[in-house]
């Protein structure tokens, strides 16, 4: 009866898996996709310069109507709010699945990797007030890794960060060098707590930390946090929630090895 239990529980967890492959496969699939996009988020970006170069060159006509100047101006700043939104989001996306993203591991520079990050989630933070501190010191580096691998790393904890951060929110990185050499990265976040008992629960697939949707970032499909810890396990890395400090609601800790 005791082997047949752990039959039953390995088919489960066997299934389990197959489930998670799928959709492993089907992320790496859109993830094909998005790359050959980039051609075409090139092309709206020129569209979209364009578009803003002539209604500057017909606001700076004379005679032009007040109330026609009004909403050209207004349309005016709409586009360039779009082009700079696209910007960010390609160079993102070029900074990520470009050949020379995943040519090499080498030592990264975090606090140029966390910036990197920041790019695709900048959009979303700026609409919400949501203030963004990178206090990683310049000289700290990660184990050899892919660039590609340690900014979707960053910017996986970003995006749950500013869900969770709400309007006018904080959030705030620091690292820390020990005297054997491991480098302590850590994350905080005001607004929305994780609670003790749910820490280890979100690392699992399919369990999103929010419920909330966000316009630009959506509402994640619970894979973030998986995807984060098995790439960091790669390494020898460990990710786990830990104690905030002061003025800071969740705190997530990502510890390099020496």
């Amino acid at each position: 009866m005791a082997a047949l239990s752990q039959v039953d529980g390995i088919t489960a967890h066997a299934e389990q898996a197959s489930h998670e492959i799928a959709m492993f496969r089907v992320l790496a699939s859109v993830g094909t996709q998005v790359a050959s996009f980039i051609h075409e988020i090139n092309s709206l970006l020129e569209m979209a310069a364009a578009v803003e170069t002539a209604l500057r060159a017909i606001l700076e006509m004379q005679g032009l109507p007040k109330e026609h100047r009004q909403r050209l101006s207004s349309l005016q700043r709409d586009v360039g709010d779009l082009k700079r939104a696209i910007e960010r989001q390609a160079s993102y996306l070029v900074d990520v699945v470009t050949p020379d993203a995943k040519r090499r591991r080498s030592r990264q520079v975090l606090s140029d990797r966390f910036d990197t990050g920041v790019k695709l989630i900048a959009n979303s933070a700026d609409r919400q007030n949501i203030k963004i501190i990178n206090k990683i010191p310049s000289d700290l580096r990660s184990p050899p890794m892919f660039a590609a691998e340690l900014t979707t790393i960053f910017s996986n904890l970003l995006s749950n960060a500013v869900k969770a951060a709400g309007s006018k929110g904080t959030i705030r990185t620091t690292a820390r060098k020990t005297a054997r050499g491991a480098i302590h990265l850590r994350m905080e976040n005001t607004g929305a707590a994780v609670k003790a008992r749910d820490r280890e629960r979100f690392f699992q697939p399919f369990e999103s930390t929010t419920t909330k949707v966000d316009t630009v970032l959506g509402q994640g499909m619970g894979l973030g946090l998986t995807i984060t810890r098995a790439m960091l396990e790669e390494y020898g890395a460990t990710i786990h929630f830990v104690e905030p400090t002061s003025g800071f609601a969740t705190a997530i800790e990502i510890v390099f090895p020496e």
